[in-house]
């Protein structure tokens, strides 16, 4: 078996463990120098077998992957997953759900994240803490009724681009985002002390014309 060490050209930010799942599960591509490895196709998640996954390390959801793909495929496959981009946000996750282990949430992570449904609002405990600062929920617990009224909250707040708003919301509140909060709060006042300067050189400038043309 293979590790991520194996494959220098993936993204080192990667943790190590998806490295490896991913290496192991995928074909290689043969390119320009170097090579490449694609995503591992329906057809091959749904040939892997419950203990496979779990030696890749995907724990409890080794038993899904095989059942969802087959799944998957039995619906249309690709094209079945393509042709979820025309439908209403609403459709698709009713769409998702059918298969073995999706719920709303995972279904709105596909539907966000790989079908172009940018309204949609993904929700999880995290998302719910952080819409309780701006709005008195009507439960203290997340549920499907609060899990509705969070995403109809983001919406009319943030409309189309809701979805991308919720992950700009979440992002910021991992620790792992926090110093990167602190640069750009840098860059944010080195860019206005430039515009600054850069306003007050341009009084300077046209004053000193004005007295030039006495």
């Amino acid at each position: 078996s293979k590790t991520s060490s194996d494959f220098p050209e993936l993204n080192s930010n990667i943790p190590d463990q998806m490295k490896t799942v991913l290496s192991n599960l995928r074909s290689k591509v043969e390119l320009e120098n170097p090579s490449y490895r694609s995503f591992p196709s329906i057809e091959r998640l749904a040939e892997c077998s419950e203990s496979e996954l779990r030696e890749l390390g995907f724990g409890y959801r080794a038993k899904y992957i095989p059942k969802v793909a087959k799944q998957v495929i039995k619906f249309g496959g690709q094209e079945w997953l393509t042709s979820l981009r025309t439908k209403p946000s609403d459709d698709v996750r009713q769409e998702l759900i059918q298969l073995t282990g999706v719920g709303n949430k995972v279904a709105d992570c596909v539907a966000l994240f790989s079908l172009d449904k940018l309204d949609v609002v993904p929700i999880d405990t995290h998302v719910w803490k952080i819409a309780n600062r701006f709005i008195s929920i009507s439960s203290p617990s997340l549920n499907k009724s609060t899990y509705r009224e969070i995403g109809k909250y983001f919406v009319s707040r943030f409309g189309q681009l809701a979805g991308w708003a919720h992950s700009v919301l979440f992002a910021a509140e991992l620790s792992s985002f926090k110093d990167k909060e602190n640069v750009l709060d840098k860059l944010s006042v080195q860019s206005r002390k430039r515009k600054k300067d850069t306003k007050s050189s341009a009084l300077t400038l046209r004053s000193r014309n004005k007295k030039s043309r006495k």
